[in-house]
């Protein structure tokens, strides 16, 4: 028999042998010793980073005094520093220092004349060295430009800076545009400066007493970055006294417009033709530069709105003002023709009180529907007013416009009696003239104001109106109306040219010249009237 300690001497033995063998298997990486000179993980060069820069970069003065920047500047790593240039030309590579212009903050000196200067901000952002050979600084260079345009500066504030909004809509199955729908109306405060004198206060924004509220306008005139919008004001004021002659107090309204169109020439010339062909009434407007809560907003037109009153569309209190609207879809009150199914909206009575008495609707949608069966038989001289409607259509016709479905189609009937018939109100929308070159306006056909059923009636009327107001007119109309152009020209041209060339730089477009778009249209009309002393007699 083994005796214990033989058997621990036996295990010991075993065990110390299989340690020796793991000891020599290579298939066993050995424990790693750590090298006392081993280097530290290298770490990237910290770098500074550009300042993130927000500004209002185009400030116009109203009446020449001095103006303010300040260069709103964010760094989250460093310290900020400035420096202001100013350059003659509005390039970079000229620029200049202006002496100990070294804050955030800058004040121009104020303007001895009409200009636009240019200047450029650099903010620095700087951080600590600490060795490691990254770059320190990092700089970021703005430009700014302050103006003197010579127009009347319209500045509104709006309660808490409140931008007005909308939704942006787009059209049902079956139909076409795209609208606003939900549009705020903002209150605030609008003042109106020429020349440094006061033409308007609305003072601050009191229900039915004093203020006005803004809220954006049009269809897919408003999807572009500047907004053409709308003002009501609180109480009637007549916003053009003073900046357009020969105005009344009859000429107070609450209803006013801002459209974008103030950099062409459109609106002015198609107001102006309709003003010519004996439009009863054509909306007065003014070139004014456009300040919403401190922000440049661009170069606009102050025009009065489309509305019922005695120095406007004077219809009775039981009238109405109705649209051919192709964003009809868009609205909540509407009715649609059984014969031609053009589709109306309303302007006048207001959309709350046609839903309050549905007989208001129900007269007017009577009346277009039997109108539109008088078209058809030829007896439609009992229902409109002939001869504004081919004034009208001709007035396209001359401008050779091609928008046709949402070209503001306007119509309105004096009284609620069947003493009144519809007429043709002002034409408005401008955007596609001269677009129609060899070719009638794109309202000429169709029946979106019943003037294809018209021209092909066994009843001449219509026919020889249109070519009759075109007779008293072809020879003498481009020669009266470049008297007006160039009249506008010496009087505003420079500082419209200013103005636009502001709105290019606000909003990163070309400007073309007052002088530019008299050209256009020398070439147009020139051009036109000979189409059209061709092909109207024609009809």
């Amino acid at each position: 028999m083994k005796t214990k300690s033989m058997i621990m001497t036996l295990i010991l033995s075993s065990l110390l042998f299989s340690c020796s063998m793991n000891s020599n298997d290579n298939s066993l990486p050995a424990p790693e010793k750590a090298s006392e000179t081993s280097e530290k993980p290298k770490s990237d060069p910290v770098n500074a980073a550009k300042p993130a820069v927000s500004a209002n970069r185009m400030l116009i003065s109203p009446d020449g005094s001095a103006v303010t920047f300040t260069c709103k500047a964010e760094s989250t790593d460093g310290t900020l520093s400035y420096q202001w240039y100013s350059s003659p030309d509005g390039s970079e590579e000229n620029k200049s220092a202006i002496d100990k212009a070294t804050s955030a903050t800058y004040t121009t000196e104020a303007f001895t004349q009409k200009e636009i200067r240019y200047y450029f901000c650099t903010v620095t952002n700087t951080i600590s060295d600490n060795g490691d050979k990254g770059s320190k600084t990092a700089s970021q260079t703005t430009a700014f430009y302050a103006a003197y345009t010579g127009l009347p500066v319209i500045v509104i504030e709006t309660e808490n800076k409140e931008e007005p909004t909308a939704d942006y809509v787009s059209p049902p199955t079956g139909c076409y545009g795209a609208g606003l729908k939900n549009a705020t109306k903002v209150p605030g405060q609008m003042k109106i400066m020429k020349d440094g004198v006061s033409i308007h206060d609305s003072g601050s924004y009191v229900t039915k007493q004093s203020g006005i509220t803004i809220k954006l306008r049009g269809n897919t005139s408003a999807y572009g970055a500047k907004k053409p919008y709308k003002i009501k004001l609180q109480k009637k004021a007549d916003l053009l006294d003073g900046l357009v002659q020969n105005r009344d107090s009859k000429c107070k309204d609450k209803d006013w417009i801002l459209l974008k169109d103030a950099t062409s020439l459109n609106t002015f010339i198609g107001m102006t033709v309709s003003d010519i062909l004996g439009t009863l009434w054509t909306p007065e407007f003014a070139f004014v530069d456009v300040v919403l809560n401190g922000d440049y907003k661009g170069a606009y037109l102050l025009i009065e709105a489309i509305s019922q009153s005695e120095k406007r569309i004077n219809i009775a209190d039981d009238g109405y003002i109705i649209e051919r609207d192709a964003y009809w879809w868009n609205e909540d009150v509407k009715f649609i023709t059984s014969l031609y199914n053009q589709k109306y909206t309303f302007k006048y009575p207001d959309e709350e009180d046609v839903q309050k008495d549905s007989s208001i609707l129900t007269y007017i949608e009577n009346y277009m529907n039997n109108l539109e069966q008088n078209v058809q038989t030829g007896t439609y001289e009992d229902y409109l007013d002939v001869e504004s409607f081919a004034r009208w259509l001709l007035i396209h016709d001359i401008l050779g416009t091609w928008d046709a479905g949402g070209s503001n189609v306007y119509m309105y009937k004096y009284d609620s009696t069947e003493n009144s018939k519809i007429f043709m109100a002002t034409t408005w929308d401008y955007d596609s003239n001269y677009w129609m070159k060899d070719s009638w306006a794109n309202q000429h056909n169709g029946n979106r104001i019943y003037a294809d059923p018209m021209f092909k009636s066994d009843n001449s009327s219509f026919k020889n109106s249109y070519k009759s107001q075109w007779k008293s007119i072809s020879s003498t109309l481009w020669p009266e109306l470049l008297t007006k152009l160039e009249k506008l020209n010496t009087l505003q041209g420079e500082d419209i040219n200013l103005s636009r060339k502001c709105d290019a730089y606000r909003w990163n477009e070309n400007s073309e010249s007052v002088a530019d778009n008299i050209k256009t249209a020398e070439n147009w009309f020139v051009t036109r009237t000979s189409w059209l002393n061709m092909n109207i007699y024609k009809l």
